[in-house]
């Protein structure tokens, strides 16, 4: 039986300390942290939010069992809007937390994509997602 978590996303789109840089290895697709227009999740911040809190789902058992914690996943939104290159960059040390958490991620709708110039370019996002048992 799974049992939702209360899933606290302190979500003020953190551009400036996400992992990513610029990509340097591939100059032709860097990845950008600050953008004239940010991607946007389909139906803004607050649909995000309550998105993540409605799926994220683990089992009870590994629930009770976990203390309040924060976890760090990054990724990027793609020139198509799409979600790749997710990371947990801070682990809750549950690998079922961590792939379900990456599953969610993998599993967002498209967003609109970030543009500078009028030009739409991948950008990078870091994300807290707070896990409090319920």
């Amino acid at each position: 039986m799974y049992k939702s978590l209360f899933v606290l996303i302190l979500f003020a789109f953190i551009y400036h300390l996400s992992a990513f840089s610029q990509d340097t290895a591939s100059t032709e697709n860097p990845v950008f942290i600050v953008v004239e227009e940010p991607p946007v999740f389909p139906g803004g911040e607050g649909a995000m939010i309550k998105y993540l809190s409605d799926n994220f789902k683990i089992n009870e058992i590994i629930l009770n069992d976990i203390v309040p914690q924060t976890l760090y996943m990054s990724f990027v939104v793609d020139t198509d809007g799409s979600v790749t290159d997710i990371k947990v960059l801070r682990s809750s040390l549950v690998y079922s937390v961590d792939s379900t958490a990456t599953s969610l991620l993998k599993s967002m709708p498209k967003w609109s994509p970030g543009r500078i110039d009028g030009k739409e370019v991948r950008v990078g996002f870091t994300i807290p997602i707070r896990i409090t048992p319920q």
